[in-house]
């Protein structure tokens, strides 16, 4: 943690300009120079983050919109209420199926291999 902080006060000196009376300098140009200090640190220090993977399809989604979209209590919302729960189960269902049969295949590969 001190490291980062550190790490983070070396990259805001060293992108900051030296400093100048606030009245020779335009606020526009302030403003630019804080916000390019500011994406610089942020692309330094902050860490990438694994994008989502989908585990429902596209006409699930489409649906949950749908459903997000409608008037509730009515006749209409509660079918469409039972089939979004039959679809996303069944999409998980087959995400998860999807996943674990890519890790057998992955290990009988390997099997195969060392044989």
């Amino acid at each position: 943690m001190e490291k980062n902080e550190q790490e983070l006060q070396a990259i805001i000196n060293s992108k900051s300009s030296p400093p100048e009376k606030f009245e020779n300098i335009g606020i526009d140009d302030l403003t630019e120079q804080t916000t390019s200090a500011v994406d610089v640190t942020l692309k330094k220090i902050s860490f990438e983050t694994k994008p989502k993977k989908e585990k429902l399809s596209a006409d699930t989604r489409k649906l949950i919109n749908d459903e997000r979209k409608m008037k509730r209590d009515t006749e209409e919302l509660i079918d469409i209420e039972r089939e979004l729960k039959k679809d996303i189960r069944k999409d998980r269902r087959q995400y998860h199926t999807k996943i674990k049969q890519n890790a057998m295949d992955i290990n009988m590969t390997a099997q195969q291999q060392q044989c």
